[in-house]
């Protein structure tokens, strides 16, 4: 016998896909943190001395802050996602499934 709840298959593909939202957004987050750290080693070794180097390390200074907003903005759709799938439970559940 079971001891998860059963929901509606309309339900359980809702979960299912959210599931996967989520799973995407945590490895996409992983993956920026690899660029993250990519960006942050290039801004430490670039030389400012010539006006490309430092033109390079204001651009790679630009992509690590928009790397810093990226992981922001995922950390709020993960919450979005998991109050969805709340949301879900909570209608299936209302719903006498």
């Amino acid at each position: 016998m079971s001891v998860l709840p059963r929901y509606p298959i309309e339900t359980a593909h809702v979960l299912s896909t959210l599931e996967l939202a989520c799973r995407a957004l945590a490895d996409a987050a992983a993956r920026l943190d690899e660029s993250r750290a990519a960006a942050g080693a290039l801004v430490a070794e670039t030389d400012w001395q010539t006006s490309s180097a430092r033109y390079f390390h204001a651009q790679a200074e630009a992509w690590h802050r928009d790397l810093d907003a990226l992981r922001d903005t995922i950390a709020y759709l993960c919450d979005e996602v998991g109050s969805a799938r709340g949301r879900a439970v909570a209608a299936a559940w209302w719903s006498g499934a």
